[in-house]
C-alpha cells in the first residue's frame, strides 16, 4: 500500500524526472494499485516503501560439517509497514513458518512509530530553514527504510523529522554504519546556519 507519504515523496521528485514516469510518479495516487505491486519488483528499498520487510541478520545449526544439528534457527529483523503493523506482520510470518512446521519466537517486539504529518508545522520549519540554507533543495517527506531514535521520540512528540542538513556523496552515504563512516567539514558550516535558523 502507498502511504500519504510515499505519495507526496513522488509527487515531488517527479518534478526532477523526465519521460512517463514523471507522469506516473507525479500523480502516484491514481497510479497506486500499479506501483504498489511494481515497487517490490525494483529494488528491496523500494519495496520496503510499500510493504513489511524481514532482514535474516543471524543463523545457527552444526557445530561441525559432518554433523546434523539438533536444532536450528534464523532470527530477523522485521520492520513493519504502517498500513500492516506489527501483530498482523508477525501472524503472516507466523502463518507461513507453519506450512514449514517452524515454530516462531517473538524475541523483542521493539517500538512502532507512526507516520508524522508532512503537511504539520514542523515540516513547514523544515521547509523554511532548508530553503533559507539550501535554496536549491526541495525537502521530501520519505519512509525510512530503518529503525531510527524516532521510534522513542514519539512518546513524547506528536510529530517526529528525521532530518540531517548535510550534502553528501553517494560513497558517504554508502558508509553510514559502515566503515569510514564520514562526512565532508565543508557540512558542518551550512547545518549550523541550518540549526540556527530552526531555534529562532
Amino acid at each position: 500500500e502507498l502511504s500519504p507519504v510515499v505519495k507526496e515523496m513522488f509527487r515531488r521528485v517527479s518534478r526532477g524526472i523526465k519521460g512517463p514516469m514523471r507522469f506516473v510518479l507525479g500523480h502516484a495516487a491514481l497510479f497506486s494499485p500499479l506501483l504498489a505491486r511494481v515497487l517490490p519488483a525494483v529494488s528491496p528499498a523500494a519495496g520496503a516503501l510499500v510493504k513489511t520487510t524481514v532482514a535474516f541478520t543471524m543463523a545457527s545449526g552444526s557445530e561441525a560439517n559432518n554433523v546434523l544439528p539438533q536444532e536450528a534457527y534464523v532470527i530477523g529483523d522485521m520492520r513493519f509497514s504502517h498500513h500492516q503493523g506489527g501483530e498482523a506482520s508477525v501472524t503472516a510470518i507466523r502463518d507461513l513458518a507453519k506450512k514449514y512446521d517452524v515454530q516462531t519466537e517473538v524475541i523483542e517486539e521493539g517500538i512502532s512509530s507512526p507516520l508524522s504529518d508532512f503537511k504539520s508545522e514542523g515540516f513547514e520549519k523544515i521547509e523554511r530553514a532548508t530553503r533559507a540554507v539550501f535554496p536549491d533543495v526541495t525537502p521530501t517527506p520519505y519512509i525510512s527504510m530503518s529503525a531510527s531514535d524516532n521510534r522513542f521520540m514519539h512518546i513524547v512528540a506528536d510529530q517526529c523529522f528525521g532530518f540531517v542538513p548535510f550534502r553528501v556523496s553517494d560513497e558517504q552515504l554508502a558508509s553510514v554504519h559502515g566503515v569510514n563512516e564520514n562526512v565532508d567539514v565543508s557540512c558542518l558550516s551550512p547545518a549550523v546556519e541550518f540549526y540556527k535558523f530552526m531555534m529562532r
